[in-house]
């Protein structure tokens, strides 16, 4: 599902609020922040994400560093804990900073979900004809790709973004992008990742829908009005 989600962590109970693009946010679940660090060292990600924020380009920093991954199926639980451990090394002393993380899953149907999160081991480790040939005796290729940015503000507090896209796994086409850009054929276009030029990608994908969250988040947020540059030193 595209759209917000504002988590509220507890010991006991995790408690939700979903917006949909355009809600208005009650004042409880805004945040204000100089700065926004996106915590990936990817380049590529780095670069779609701006080419798709427009005047708000100003507000992300990209901040390389290592995060240690859990293991797990649904890619909120994934981005909570690594927002936790980057917010507890970097942010704990500094209450005017806000961390931002980013997950992407490929989902089969026919694989009931998987290999979801974990794609990227795949891609890392086989050829993309080869992650295609695994669907060869199953009739159903159909795909879902999923972007969701996690911010965090403060230690009781997440906000999810996310964009999602249905499409097919197909034999790799195109030379254009990175990953598995290559496999996923937009259902509406038929073309793959691959095959669009950026100004078609960045209005299209995963990660632009979940940049369109983002950007309707920080639109209600003091975020928007920050400019100063925020820099913050890990915490040893």
């Amino acid at each position: 599902m595209s759209g917000i989600v504002v988590r509220t962590l507890s010991d006991h109970k995790n408690i939700d609020h979903a917006y949909n693009i355009g809600d208005t946010l009650s004042q409880e679940d805004k945040m204000s922040a100089e700065k926004v660090l996106f915590m990936t060292g990817n380049l590529s990600k780095y670069t779609e994400l701006t080419a798709c924020c427009g005047d708000q380009l100003n507000l992300f920093e990209m901040k390389p560093f290592d995060i240690p991954e859990i293991q797990h199926i649904d890619p909120l639980t994934i981005v909570t804990e690594k927002c936790r451990f980057a917010y507890e090394r970097l942010l704990a002393n500094n209450n005017r900073g806000c961390i931002m993380v980013e997950d992407v899953s490929l989902s089969f149907n026919a694989f009931g979900g998987l290999p979801g999160p974990y794609i990227k081991w795949f891609v890392e480790l086989m050829k993309l004809d080869d992650i295609h040939r695994m669907l060869g005796n199953f009739k159903d290729k159909s795909a879902t790709a999923q972007c969701v940015y996690a911010l965090m503000d403060r230690p009781d507090r997440i906000v999810f973004c996310r964009g999602h896209v249905s499409g097919n796994i197909v034999a790799p086409r195109g030379d254009n992008g990175f990953g598995w850009d290559a496999l996923f054929e937009d259902n509406e276009l038929g073309l793959t990742y691959a095959e669009m030029d950026s100004a078609t990608k960045k209005t299209r994908s995963h990660r632009a829908k979940a940049v369109d969250a983002l950007k309707a988040y920080m639109n209600q947020n003091a975020l928007n009005r920050q400019q100063p540059k925020a820099t913050y030193e890990l915490a040893c």
